[in-house]
């Protein structure tokens, strides 16, 4: 039954791929009638529904995405995006559909296996039939020819870490090596995009090279600043600054990482107000007295009301006095009107355990920039 099935399949594929003319895509009613069937079949069945939207029909990038999100697997939702290609009326948006799928690494396959549709395929010569004694070559695993840039090692690197262990760099090189020498800057940053939304952890090294696919300096600039929560070896992301080109950009990076200007940027002026080392070490002495965490949490939020001005290192030390994530997540949220230099805030990520905290502590600074 299976294989009946597939061998179906294939050979609609085969008679889709050879009608290529396509300019109107299927009427919405008819497409929105099609992609309730995909949806309601069960799972084995769902891939013939879909296949029956391209006879005789034309999809736009956003139907072939509708269609791939409602299908059950990675592996369903790639033979049918490749089906679909060839009767797509817009290929140039086709890179939407990748956020369809679950694996990063699927996303390669489809885009190397579209590359090659509408190419002419080589005729074989007539094989000539030789016995030979085998020989056992050992191939060197192709990888990417990245720019010549000085790339951060992680071999025994003992510095701050965000994430638990970052992507085997035998992973990278495959999902990396079939990349084509020059991307349009959409597609590339549609996969940097992709791999950032699956959560992977990432070296600042491969960090590096990804931002090297966009040719836009803004673009790598904007991809950078989204990976520092993917980030393994915390420490060497600083090093990133050396994919961008121009100076004013990288002064931008180096004040997001840093939380300061460049040593050789002017001078910022000096806050208006600040507590002193002496005032923070007697406050701590007074909060450090506390047990009960609900008494403490209403001292503490006093304190920085009325002292008005603390560094984002000061309220650190004031949060580590909590034990529980969510006592720490409340304090954070409530020092950060009262942080004078509240470009260094992302530090307060590295108190929390979960990453759940962390991700909402960030939404709500960003909420709070607004």
């Amino acid at each position: 039954m299976r294989l009946r099935f597939l061998t179906l399949l294939f050979s609609s594929f085969t008679l889709l791929a050879v009608s290529q003319n396509c300019t109107v895509p299927m009427s919405n009613a008819a497409f929105q009638q099609g992609l309730a069937r995909v949806r309601t079949s069960a799972n084995e069945l769902a891939m013939s529904q879909a296949a029956a939207l391209l006879a005789n029909q034309c999809l736009s990038s956003a139907q072939v995405k509708a269609v791939v999100m409602a299908l059950p697997s990675d592996q369903s939702k790639y033979d049918f995006a490749l089906m679909a290609f060839s009767k797509t009326i817009d290929k140039v948006n086709f890179y939407d559909v990748y956020d369809g799928f679950a694996y990063f690494s699927t996303v390669f396959r489809l885009h190397d296996a579209t590359a090659t549709i509408g190419q002419p395929v080589p005729q074989p010569n007539t094989p000539k039939i030789e016995i030979k004694q085998p020989n056992l070559v050992i191939e060197t695993p192709k990888k990417r020819n990245w720019p010549a840039l000085s790339y951060p090692s992680i071999d025994n690197y003992l510095g701050n870490t965000g994430c638990i262990e970052p992507m085997p760099e035998t992973d990278f090189d495959q999902v990396t090596k079939d990349l084509p020498a020059t991307m349009v800057e959409e597609q590339a940053q549609a996969m940097c995009r992709n791999l950032l939304n699956k959560n992977q952890c990432l070296s600042t090294a491969q960090i590096m090279k990804l931002a090297t696919l966009m040719n836009a300096q803004t673009n790598r600039l904007n991809f950078l600043k989204d990976a520092y929560n993917a980030v393994y070896d915390q420490d060497n992301f600083g090093r990133c600054g050396d994919v961008l080109a121009l100076a004013n950009l990288k002064k931008d990076f180096s004040v997001f990482v840093n939380g300061r200007p460049n040593p050789n940027s002017e001078v910022p002026a000096a806050p208006v107000c600040s507590v002193s080392a002496v005032e923070q070490k007697e406050l701590m002495a007074e909060l450090s007295k506390i047990s009960f965490s609900n008494t403490k949490a209403t001292l503490a939020k006093q304190i920085i009301a009325s002292k008005k001005c603390f560094t984002s290192d000061q309220i650190m030390e004031i949060i580590n006095l909590f034990s529980y994530e969510q006592d720490k997540l409340n304090m954070a949220k409530y020092a950060y009107a009262f942080c004078i230099d509240k470009s260094n805030y992302y530090k307060l990520n590295g108190l929390f355990s979960y990453s759940a905290s962390k991700e909402d502590l960030s939404k709500f600074v960003s909420n709070a920039g607004q």
